[in-house]
């Protein structure tokens, strides 16, 4: 299965990877680096075109609290749309029913 990870460089992103490619799974890296959730189309369209799922573990570069707003604020929006333009399924979201 293909499997985006938003949040891969982090402590538990790196682990769910791990984990991931470890049960044989084909992962898409997409950590602040490598792809944008802040800003449509930097890199977003790329990373969930060819996924089935997309796991959320990404977190705010900052502690301030209108910073951590203004991050998912933004960014949550900016993925949901691109996982629907792209039919994949988001495990975050699933979970948090």
């Amino acid at each position: 299965m293909k499997i985006v990870v938003v949040g891969d460089s982090g402590l538990i992103g790196s682990k769910v990877v791990n984990d991931l490619r470890t049960r044989g799974h084909d992962v898409i890296a997409a950590s602040p680096a490598s792809v944008s959730t802040r800003s449509p189309g930097e890199g977003l369209a790329d990373a969930l075109s060819c996924a089935q799922v997309v796991v959320d573990v990404a977190n705010s570069p900052s502690f301030e609290d209108e910073a951590v707003l203004e991050c998912f604020e933004t960014s949550g929006p900016n993925l949901l749309a691109a996982e629907i333009r792209f039919d994949t399924w988001f495990s975050q979201s699933q979970a948090a029913r």
